[in-house]
């Protein structure tokens, strides 16, 4: 079985690599711009998604009210949020309390590091 990565990124060629390196890991992708486009391909994936892969500061449904939405269509489905910048963490910032979380930029081990870790459920 092949599990199913959500990837949400709104800059085309992070993109772009991060669903070249996800399928590298033998990932099924499916990926989106921003949070509208997002919540269409979940809505329209037949099969599991395992998880969501979103910036924290995505264009118009920013990533923790995404996953919010997501979550709420697809409760067992497994979140990480990725950003440029850890303010994101700290007091005030838009993630609170322990969550799943990698800053860019990453290197492809870091990163199918840190889903096994999650997916693995470890």
């Amino acid at each position: 079985m092949t599990e199913t990565i959500l990837l949400v990124e709104d800059d085309e060629s992070l993109r772009r690599l991060a669903q070249r390196l996800l399928m590298k890991f033998g990932y099924t992708v499916l990926a989106a711009g921003d949070g509208s486009a997002a919540v269409a391909r979940c809505q329209e994936h037949p099969g599991d998604i395992h998880l969501l892969m979103t910036d924290v500061f995505v264009p118009d449904i920013g990533g923790p009210e995404l996953a919010t939405r997501l979550l709420a269509m697809r409760p067992g489905m497994k979140v990480l949020y990725v950003s440029g910048s850890n303010d994101a963490l700290q007091d005030g910032g838009r993630l609170a309390g322990a969550v799943n979380f990698l800053e860019k930029p990453y290197t492809q081990d870091q990163l199918n590091g840190k889903i096994r870790e999650i997916l693995d459920g470890a």
